[in-house]
């Protein structure tokens, strides 16, 4: 499978957009944050989760060449009846648990679960 590397002139997020808490969430909707980096990272259901994790690479030293073959759109946390997933839009490299996923696939996700993009990154999904 080949790998592919988004381009230098594509925007990221700024560290300070990834430290925001959630404004449309409701009382019902948990707090969702990724680990593994040197901050945590809010995510916003629905939202493409990416962009934000490429900045915190660079920011924590990570080389950017490295950081690019996360993709700005590389998955993103949907709450369905209830239910949170995480959907893989992702080219490189996704998985979960260390279950690899495809562009496309979706499933369930729990507070400790891990997440590993591009072969260059682990994360730890917090829900609170």
């Amino acid at each position: 499978m080949a790998t592919s590397v988004e381009s230098e002139t594509e925007p990221a997020a700024t560290p300070a957009a990834a430290d925001q808490e959630p404004t449309n969430a409701t009382s019902t909707e948990p707090r969702i944050s990724l680990e593994g980096l040197d901050e945590q990272l809010v995510v916003r259901p629905s939202e493409p989760v990416g962009a934000e994790i490429r900045t915190a690479m660079v920011a924590a030293g990570r080389p950017h060449e490295e950081a690019r073959y996360v993709h700005r759109d590389h998955v993103a946390f949907t709450i369905k009846a209830g239910k949170l997933s995480l959907v893989d839009h992702g080219v490189n490299a996704t998985r979960l648990n260390g279950e690899p996923l495809q562009k496309g696939d979706e499933r369930p996700v729990s507070d400790g679960d891990t997440l590993a993009l591009a072969d260059v990154v682990d994360l730890t999904i917090r829900l609170t």
